[in-house]
């Protein structure tokens, strides 16, 4: 009999209907058969948490601190009570009970099944009362499928559908149970801080805001295609009130629209996001968030799903409260500026400001444009804070929109030493962070400089403060300006990844990323929606090259995993993160004597199993590029041999969509002798930008191809860089970025005829015409030549340029930049 409770606190075992069996299966039966396991199994829990195993080795883990006194938890191999699966879907094993209903978890608690034949365990199948099924992302651990939830219900550890392509009374859409989830994110961004199960992210989870903050929810849902419509609700409880204050925050209908890459009819999707709602000391205790999803169908069935969350609301009460102003100057028209992202202020004119609102002392403020003024951009400065005093030099200034074209390059470091392989990233506003290495006479470090928009650079700053050399750094940033910085540096004995955090306009102290012994190096990161992110690396496991991962979630790290499939030595990880902070790595493995193209995917909870991409049977692949789109969709790049020699190579491509990658295709010029180092670029909405070099005769030319999700491929490559003088445009730097309409604009060098040393182009891509401009100079510093560089994309499309440059004499090796507002 494999009944067992383990109790980490006080626990009293209540078996329903199992006494007898249990003397019948240790009493003197003369050979009878053990009695079966019993079909429920109970225990009393306490706050100290515990464990209940039940029916078939199923499981409920309650951690600590998830709940607030002794309860009565159990699980049953049943589903009576449960509404009916709908459409073609059906459960896959057994279903199992879980209760009380309707308990909810401070902390959410980790279930477990046993994974039935025919599964494998990678989705669970969950309905509470009053509820319908809804399928949920599960993880495999230890040979069993598991779930976290902040409250109990029925599942099944598995679905299957029942759809026959022959049957023309059958429609895909029969085979989608509704599925989606909701994330919270705060300003300031580090006040609400994760306490969910250990190692798990998943469930809209349970979090602890200390400091009063404005939280801003995102729900994101996927229903079957026959929806006529979908209605969102919200509900917010304070469970240590009595009553519990049920308060309706929203209840509207939510926008639809078929997923990019799924069958047509097969199911429909969408997001909503809620203003944003000011938690202060007013609101201490527990809250919990309830998010309601509806699809109604043409025949006025309707059926609900959802989730919930936890926020333990302790802010300390002020004892005082302070005012946020201060002054506007260049202002023509109407200007909306915002505090803590609520409480707006409307400005038509120059001059003082406070908003009606004051905040506690001790408290932070936010302080960002809301709307732009008509034909002006306006910025802030001094705009964050802690308010101990009455807030009155924050500086708002407006200025009118630029004209079209490069705004001139400027140095944006004043070392003596040489510096090198610059990265930057552009906020939502236009904002930008530039990170990149700068030797000092003895070793590298690691510098930054930011750029206000409408504006000028600042004051380049040292952001790590290690004794190692530290190099290749990389960066993101997300749409509010937070941004984090990755790089690798020497810990006196080998070459680790640490990482810095700009958050409220100030650098963090710079921390560890991975924790293993082996050498680390070409790390690469992407940020979701909410400035979490993702960082992936190579490092040497003792014995092998293997690509590591961790996540940055409300600015802690979570600890590192590996993530490819130890079939051999594995190179050049890429990322791409997307809005709801599920991710996509792409990588080089070796297998079989060839080096293969791999991927593996973050479903929000967990990594997946390794997988090839693309099965190399020819020669050589070169370093992947990938870049995502705001629904989970990717394209990845790279450079593949064409297996008519050594030096013969194309630049391929596949598009990730619906949880399958198409087949590749060729860009590059079938004329080519070689096609290499292709970059990619792309818009929310799925439009994506390609650029890549390829040596033509004893030259090398720059060529580009665009992706529309409408149009496919265009029908041929373009050369950039046929309108100059000649053909040499160089093999040095190349990138390219995508504004949210599609414009684009790429970089790459380019030596005259003569010259002594290359110069830094840019061409833009209209998407009006869909053709790339004549090549612009934007470096006319002809000290030396440029060496690598980078280009940012903001929301707003303004672009930012930055390069490393020889200054014509040792020791060699400025940072410069452009803006093309």
């Amino acid at each position: 009999m494999s009944i067992a409770v383990t109790p980490l606190g006080k626990s009293r075992l209540l078996l329903a209907g199992a006494l007898l069996s249990l003397l019948a299966a240790c009493g003197g039966g003369g050979g009878d058969a053990p009695a079966a396991p019993p079909a429920s199994v109970s225990a009393v829990i306490g706050p100290a948490g515990g464990t209940v195993t039940g029916p078939d080795g199923v499981q409920i883990v309650v951690p600590a601190g998830a709940l607030r006194s002794d309860t009565t938890i159990g699980i049953a191999r049943s589903d009576a009570g449960a509404p009916p699966l709908t459409g073609l879907v059906r459960g896959l094993g057994n279903a199992y009970e879980f209760t009380p209903h309707g308990q909810i978890f401070d902390v959410p608690v980790l279930l477990r099944m046993p994974i039935p034949a025919g599964g494998d365990g990678s989705s669970w199948l969950v309905a509470s009362p009053g509820e319908d099924w809804s399928e949920h992302t599960a993880r495999v651990s230890g040979g069993m499928t598991e779930l976290v939830r902040n409250r109990l219900s029925w599942g099944y550890p598995g679905s299957t559908c029942a759809y026959n392509p022959n049957d023309p009374n059958l429609s895909l859409s029969g085979c989608v149970l509704p599925r989606g989830g909701t994330a919270a994110t705060t300003l300031p961004a580090q006040a609400l801080q994760l306490v969910n199960y250990p190692n798990w992210q998943g469930s809209a989870g349970s979090y602890r805001l200390e400091v009063a903050a404005s939280v801003t929810f995102t729900t994101t849902y996927t229903q079957r295609a026959d929806c006529i419509s979908t209605r969102i609700k919200v509900y917010r409880r304070q469970l240590d009130r009595s009553p519990n204050l049920l308060e309706t925050l929203y209840d509207q209908g939510a926008p639809l629209s078929p997923p990019t890459g799924t069958p047509p009819g097969m199911k429909v999707s969408g997001s909503v996001t809620l203003a944003p709602v000011t938690l202060t000391h007013a609101d201490n205790g527990r809250h919990v968030y309830a998010f309601r999803v509806s699809c109604t169908l043409a025949d006025q069935r309707t059926y609900t799903y959802g989730d919930d969350m936890v926020i333990h609301i302790a802010v300390p009460m002020p004892t005082s409260t302070q005012t946020i102003g201060g002054t506007v100057s260049g202002l023509t028209g109407t200007l909306v500026l915002r505090n803590n992202g609520g409480d707006d202020l409307s400005i038509s004119a120059d001059g003082a400001f406070s908003f009606a609102t004051p905040v506690g002392t001790g408290a932070p403020y936010g302080v960002s444009v809301a709307t732009q003024p008509a034909g002006q951009t306006c910025t802030v400065q001094n705009g964050s804070g802690t308010a101990s005093a009455n807030v009155s030099n924050v500086a708002v200034t407006c200025t009118s929109a630029p004209a079209s074209g490069w705004l001139g390059e400027a140095r944006i470091e004043s070392g003596a030493g040489v510096a090198s392989h610059p990265a930057v990233a552009v906020d939502g506003q236009g904002n930008a962070l530039a990170v990149w290495m700068q030797h000092d006479g003895t070793r590298h470090d690691i510098w930054a400089n930011r750029y206000v928009a409408g504006g000028k650079w600042g004051t380049p700053q040292r952001i790590e403060g290690g004794s190692g050399n530290a190099e290749y750094p990389a960066i993101a940033m997300d749409a509010a300006g937070n941004a984090t910085a990755i790089w690798t540096q020497h810990d006196g004995t080998t070459m680790r990844v640490r990482a810095a955090r700009y958050v409220a306009g100030t650098w963090g102290a710079d921390e560890a990323v991975d924790a293993g012994s082996g050498t680390a190096r070409e790390p690469h990161l992407g940020m979701d929606a909410s400035g979490n992110a993702v960082a992936v690396w190579v490092q040497n496991d003792g014995g092998q090259q293997r690509i590591r991962t961790n996540r940055l979630v409300s600015g802690v790290w979570q600890g590192e995993t590996s993530i490819d499939g130890a079939v051999g030595a594995a190179h050049a990880p890429q990322v791409a993160v997307f809005p709801d902070g599920t991710a996509l790595a792409v990588w080089t493995q070796e297998q079989g004597g060839r080096v293969h193209l791999f991927h593996n995917r973050f479903n929000g909870m967990g990594w997946s199993t390794a997988d090839q991409l693309y099965e190399n049977t020819t020669s050589a692949i070169g370093t992947p590029r990938i870049a995502g789109n705001a629904s989970g969709g990717a394209i990845v790049v790279w450079e593949q041999g064409t297996g008519a020699g050594a030096s013969s190579t194309d630049v391929l491509a596949s598009r990730y969509s619906g949880g399958l990658w198409t087949n590749p295709v060729t860009l590059s010029d079938i004329n080519a002798q070689r096609a290499f180092d292709p970059r990619i670029a792309m818009t929310g909405d799925g439009r994506a930008r390609v650029v890549w070099r390829e040596s033509h005769a004893d030259a090398f030319e720059t060529w580009a191809r665009p992706y529309e999700p409408d149009g496919g491929w265009a029908t041929a490559p373009a050369r950039l860089d046929g309108p100059l003088v000649d053909r040499s445009s160089g093999n040095g730097p190349l990138a390219v970025g995508v504004g949210p309409d599609g414009n684009a604009i790429a970089i790459w060098s380019y030596t005259a005829p003569g010259a002594q040393h290359n110069d830094l182009y840019a061409s833009h891509y209209r998407q009006d015409d869909m053709l790339w401009g004549p090549p612009q100079q934007i470096e006319n510093t002809n000290g030396g030549g440029t060496n690598s560089a980078a280009l940012g994309v903001g929301a707003n499309g303004s672009a930012v340029a930055v390069w490393d440059q020889d200054d014509g004499g040792p020791p060699h090796g400025d940072i410069w930049a452009n803006v093309f507002p």
